[in-house]
């Protein structure tokens, strides 16, 4: 669609760039909002860049290594600035390792260190659907609906639209914090229901776009129906389960102090 934003003599490849923007930004939702969830926004803060950056540098040391071969005929393409010389498994995988790290190190509480990158979590969303629709990926199928976008010869549905749609709708009932409780699902005095609030949205979104995408492969898209029905089982059951009563780390049920509210004195 528009993979290269031209800014004067420069060319910016548009989905990084969303995807770097909308990081961003929810860095500074979660860190002012991260008080309401009793974390430390400067903590928060750190730990989301700290993420970025070993991601960012685990992709390329992931995708060296699986073409070790060119690497080593040419060593300083190592520091191309190319963003398709990435492994993105690889990079998620030691960025949410270096994560772990840190917030060992910093002693952070599991749920509430959830709940506060949410924020952050949301806006992400948002940008990730742009960064599909700048590259023209994950499109759908063909339809003859008058809002189908022309691709690869025909109409077809424009799911990265509705990826961004869900996604607004998402953040407006999450961000900064639920604007209801969602049939009890969320307190505020329960640990982790903010989190997982956003998973189990997050995909039943996926479930309602994912019949007018275009899979290539029958067992993938087989496959991941009942992933995503198993996801949201499992959020409801554990949202469930713990609006019995506060948890702590340990298991320890108990009556969890109402958050600060920052906008108070």
């Amino acid at each position: 669609m528009f993979p290269l934003l031209q800014v004067g003599p420069f060319s910016i490849p548009s989905a990084p760039l969303f995807l770097l923007v909308g990081f961003w930004l929810g860095v500074i939702a979660s860190e002012r909002n991260a008080a309401f969830f009793q974390a430390d926004g400067k903590q928060i803060s750190d730990l989301l860049w700290l993420g970025l950056v070993a991601g960012v540098v685990g992709a390329r040391l992931a995708y060296v290594v699986n073409h070790l071969q060119v690497f080593l005929i040419e060593p300083l393409a190592i520091f191309s600035l190319r963003p398709g010389m990435m492994d993105n498994g690889g990079g998620v995988l030691i960025g949410i390792l270096a994560v772990l790290i840190y917030a060992q190190k910093q002693r952070l509480s599991f749920w509430q260190t959830l709940d506060a990158i949410t924020p952050a979590l949301l806006l992400l969303s948002i940008a990730g659907g742009f960064a599909l629709l700048a590259n023209g990926e994950w499109f759908g199928v063909a339809t003859r609906q008058p809002w189908g976008i022309a691709l690869w010869g025909e109409q077809r549905h424009p799911t990265p639209i509705y990826w961004i749609i869900a996604a607004c709708l998402t953040t407006g009932v999450l961000y900064p914090r639920p604007r209801t409780h969602l049939l009890g699902l969320w307190r505020a005095d329960v640990a982790g229901s903010h989190f997982l609030l956003w998973v189990y949205l997050k995909a039943l979104g996926w479930m309602l776009i994912m019949p007018f995408v275009s899979v290539r492969s029958a067992v993938v898209a087989g496959l991941l129906q009942p992933m995503l029905w198993l996801v949201q089982t499992l959020c409801l059951w554990r949202l469930l389960g713990r609006a019995g009563g506060a948890k702590d780390d340990d298991g320890t049920v108990k009556n969890a102090p109402t958050p600060h509210n920052p906008n108070q004195g």
